[in-house]
């Protein structure tokens, strides 16, 4: 983990964090190197408007699967049980874990830092990755509250699909699961069936088809594979947002400010499709956390041109409460969402946009009522490593 973290970070690099302009109470006016700041959002809501088009078949109603998936097995019982642990969590601690891939002369390289909060309570690493092009996701495929990632070659005559479990040392050890045959590519790891395990989103843009494969470790349990209108529509992302314990999906319109429908996971393996809003092409999605801490996931975006964080708090397929915060998105970006100090309220990762080796990796921690305390982490070599979490 050679340049990954410096543990002297001089005063001069201090030169900021994500907030560009909102309310800022600072904890400690000696202390101006490392003043905690309040990011405070603006209220909003987004406005909800039908369309003319679905991804599924109908507007509304049961998205139900064509027959079976890939495997040519049926899906399994799905059966909702416990409070999801939080995302990318490396030793079972009950706190999200940062991520990173780093690279050189060639070789590539996964490694993580075990946090607590802003603290980095130990860094391990780093496995080599096979030679190759990798996707890489974060998961808990065997239920064991610890990561684990799938490693997918998409390149032609060698589409395998390789589970990594970490072992005594934390390094990931990859396992063959399957071939992938046609033009299938994962999109996204969630829960869809409560089991306490993450299983595997698929989308075959060409034929129009979504899939998923419910796993039990290196063993696929069952699967189903459903028709996408996928000309029109665009897989955005996953989490609990009704916070029944069974994963949900999202879809994005291709049309400008386009319509985001939810695919809502049930009971038998099927989707209840409906309607959450237009989405403004100003904003960009990034993916979903637990922000406010009731048990259901709520949505990160972006936005360049509005230079602004935004979030919306869900409540099933209902926008409970919106806002957005002032950024700095041409030095900051978005490097993780998660539950970093374990409170139950998601937490946000920021990056410097490093043009040089050093950058910097800061804190929002999550109130729950929709500001964040934000702390400097770590500086790191962004020439060689990269924050990655891709769920």
């Amino acid at each position: 983990m050679r340049n990954l973290f410096s543990a002297a970070v001089a005063a001069a690099l201090l030169t900021g964090c994500p907030l560009e302009q909102a309310k800022i109470a600072t904890s400690s006016e000696g202390d101006a190197a490392m003043a905690k700041q309040v990011a405070s959002a603006v209220q909003a809501r987004m406005p909800a408007a039908p369309s003319a088009r679905a991804p599924g078949a109908a507007q509304g109603g049961v998205v139900q699967a064509l027959g079976v998936g890939p495997t040519g097995a049926a899906a399994a019982s799905p059966l909702a049980t416990a409070v999801r642990p939080p995302n990318s969590d490396a030793n079972a601690d009950g706190r999200s874990d940062m991520f990173w891939l780093g690279g050189s002369s060639g070789t590539f390289h996964v490694a993580h830092w075990r946090m607590n909060g802003a603290t980095i309570l130990q860094m391990v690493g780093a496995t080599v990755l096979p030679e190759g092009n990798y996707s890489i996701f974060n998961g808990d495929f065997d239920g064991d509250r610890r990561v684990d990632q799938i490693w997918f070659n998409p390149d032609a005559g060698n589409r395998r699909l390789l589970l990594a479990r970490q072992d005594a040392n934390g390094i990931l050890a990859p396992t063959f699961v399957a071939g992938v045959g046609g033009a299938w590519l994962p999109s996204a790891v969630e829960d869809l069936n409560g089991d306490g395990k993450s299983d595997i989103v698929w989308v075959d843009k060409t034929r129009g088809q979504m899939a998923y494969w419910l796993m039990n470790g290196t063993a696929i349990a069952g699967s189903a594979v459903f028709g996408v209108d996928t000309a029109n529509y665009d897989f955005l992302g996953r989490g609990d947002f009704n916070g029944d314990g069974r994963g949900d999906l999202l879809w994005l319109g291709h049309r400008t400010n386009g319509p985001l429908y939810m695919w809502r996971g049930r009971a038998d393996g099927q989707f209840d499709q409906v309607l959450v809003g237009n989405l403004s092409i100003a904003f960009q999605f990034y993916g979903t956390t637990d922000l406010n801490g009731d048990g259901r996931s709520d949505i990160v975006f972006t936005s360049y041109t509005g230079r602004s964080f935004a979030y919306w708090l869900m409540s099933g397929d209902g926008v409970l409460q919106g806002g957005t915060i002032p950024i700095d998105r041409d030095r900051f970006e978005i490097a993780g969402v998660g539950d970093y100090d374990g409170d139950g309220k998601g937490d946000v990762m920021w990056t410097t946009k490093a043009q040089r080796e050093d950058a910097l990796l800061y804190l929002w921690r999550g109130r729950g009522d929709g500001s964040f305390d934000s702390t400097l982490v770590a500086q790191y070599d962004h020439s060689i490593w990269v924050p990655f979490q891709r769920q």
